[in-house]
């Protein structure tokens, strides 16, 4: 089974599960820098906090040789908001077993308000975020194990 299939089989069983309730949000961790020079030195996610999770967070990654413009993105072709990056530009939620910016994920969460420089990148989850059904399980919680995906690298990060 690839990582891929193994991800869209978690993100399907994770649909069906319920979420504890989450809390704010700061987290740290270490990358190794790509042959391009890609280094994540940061993760920090804001958003209001409430019952379900954090509500419209708000990712900001800092580090160094982004370069100065996105991976193309593809739009969400599944009637969500956001578009999908691939392994350009990825989030993803280990405990929650969701994921944002890849079209292969079952999740159809898109990346939205994406601003990109060489050293920090920010971005929103698209309306995708927070719609697994029966319940709203593909939210970001407190303790939750996560990393993002920058031009190949990935970072991992415990959600605090």
């Amino acid at each position: 089974m690839t990582i891929r299939s193994a991800r869209l089989v978690q993100a399907v069983l994770a649909s069906w599960l319920i979420c504890a309730i989450g809390l704010s949000v700061v987290a740290s961790g270490a990358s190794e820098a790509s042959a391009a020079g890609t280094v994540i030195k940061s993760v920090r996610i804001s958003g209001k906090v409430s019952m379900g999770g954090i509500t419209n967070p708000k990712v900001t990654i800092k580090g160094e040789g982004f370069g100065t413009a996105p991976p193309v993105g593809l739009t969400n072709s599944r009637g969500y908001t956001g578009n999908d990056y691939e392994g350009g530009m990825y989030f993803y939620d280990q405990t929650g077993v969701w994921g944002a910016g890849d079209a292969g994920s079952a999740t159809c969460i898109g990346l939205t308000n994406l601003v990109w420089s060489g050293t920090k990148i920010t971005f929103n989850f698209g309306s995708g975020y927070g719609q697994a059904p029966p319940n709203p399980v593909w939210w970001l919680h407190r303790r939750d194990k996560a990393s993002v995906t920058v031009q190949g690298v990935i970072f991992n990060f415990t959600v605090k």
